[in-house]
């Protein structure tokens, strides 16, 4: 799902100071209400992953890996499917109406 789907959504979870980190849609037009991230300092920002080098990419999995277990990276899983299912997942993604709720998660194992 587009990440313009849900700005208000995502937005209203963060908490004060949070960050909204968007990664790709860049040729999607997305609107919200400025005193969303005003009153609470909220912050969005927008990633461009695919120009980052090895180096880059590994410093962002060591940041994120530390997150996890420090507990400030708290992800919001929704549903995890097996790999076999890969197209099941594609289509819940692209056909949810509603505010996500959390990830979906693609298990490999």
């Amino acid at each position: 799902m587009s990440a313009a789907k849900n700005w208000n959504s995502d937005l209203s979870l963060l908490a004060k100071n949070g960050r909204l980190i968007v990664i790709g849609s860049p040729h999607v037009k997305a609107s919200f209400y400025p005193s969303e991230l005003i009153f609470r300092e909220k912050r969005v920002e927008g990633v461009a992953v695919f120009s980052s080098t090895k180096e880059e990419y590994a410093k962002m999995a060591e940041a994120l890996h530390a997150g996890v277990d420090a507990g400030w990276v708290k992800p919001v899983i929704r549903d995890e499917f097996p790999l076999k299912d890969a197209a099941l997942a594609h289509h819940e993604v692209m056909e949810h109406k509603e505010p996500s709720g959390g990830k979906l998660i693609l298990s490999v194992c």
